[in-house]
């Protein structure tokens, strides 16, 4: 199955860069992914999530932080529901080099490559974090003078956290080198943000002046897969989302996603979730 594309505009505000909530799942949570940063912190239940296709447990104690070039469902069910904080962050208020955050970017672009993005953490982690960010709810809900800033610094306060005392040793030296020296983080971040644009190998390697061989190789080390079959599934993804979420013919979806022709969209459719974009649309809303 094809994830969904979950777009910050869907609960993030436009005034504030970050959000957070609390959930009770007790219904599957079917594969998406984000074009902004998502943490998810269990408190209660237990349940299964898939990551990029790798299957864990979620229990008390979970920490997961989630990228745009990851892909995610959850498996619970009604009789063990789950509780859990979940937080999402635009990723230009982590990424702008001039912004508030500019001292987290290289903790993030760091967990941004782990192999493995989450981390089961023992009873004193559990109950410090749990604090801060209930800390945090409070401030976003309540709305009182100051609370946006003292919701940054409990933010920053969480993710050091995090980065303290989670298993790190997947980030290998040559991800560092990837990610903290050529910029390839940079390029995989436009990308998730720019997929519906004309975009190719030649058009990154002219605006981020690096060679296409490079960038290949690079998409292909950290994420996996290679360019086009990344870009390919953000548009799939964002596809999926705009035949169930809105009344768009499917000509304009395939337009506005990034594909070039109805032709290509409806092989490439076709191809991966083995029906049309019509049929899907007919299938998923009659379900």
């Amino acid at each position: 199955m094809e994830p969904n594309f979950v777009s910050y505009k869907e609960w993030i505000s436009e005034n504030l860069p970050f959000a957070l909530r609390v959930d009770c799942l007790n219904f599957h949570v079917f594969p998406h992914c984000h074009n902004y940063i998502e943490f998810n912190f269990t408190v209660k239940g237990q349940a299964k999530e898939k990551i990029n296709g790798m299957e864990h447990t979620l229990k008390p104690g979970t920490f997961t932080l989630l990228f745009p070039h990851h892909i995610h469902e959850i498996e619970t069910s009604p009789e063990n529901p789950l509780l859990m904080f979940v937080g999402s962050i635009r990723i230009e208020s982590f990424y702008d080099r001039k912004g508030d955050f500019l001292a987290l970017t290289e903790l993030l672009s760091k967990a941004a490559f782990d192999k493995i993005p989450y981390n089961y953490f023992n009873e004193q982690v559990t109950e410090e974090i749990t604090n801060i960010l209930n800390f945090m709810l409070k401030e976003l809900s309540d709305s009182r003078l100051w609370s946006t800033l003292m919701f940054k610094s409990k933010l920053t306060e969480l993710l050091i956290t995090f980065d303290r005392n989670r298993s790190n040793s997947s980030f290998t030296e040559v991800n560092q080198t990837l990610c903290q020296k050529s910029g390839v983080w940079d390029i995989i971040t436009y990308v998730s943000q720019n997929y519906y644009k004309e975009i190719s190998l030649q058009s990154l390697s002219e605006k981020f002046h690096m060679s296409i061989p490079h960038i290949s190789s690079s998409f292909h080390q950290l994420l996996g897969e290679n360019f086009h079959r990344y870009l390919e599934k953000l548009r799939l993804a964002q596809a999926c989302d705009l035949l169930l979420s809105t009344d768009s013919s499917v000509l304009d979806i395939c337009f506005e996603t990034g594909f070039t022709s109805y032709k290509t969209f409806s092989r490439v459719f076709s191809k991966n979730l083995k029906l049309s974009p019509t049929e899907y649309r007919k299938l998923k809303l009659n379900h």
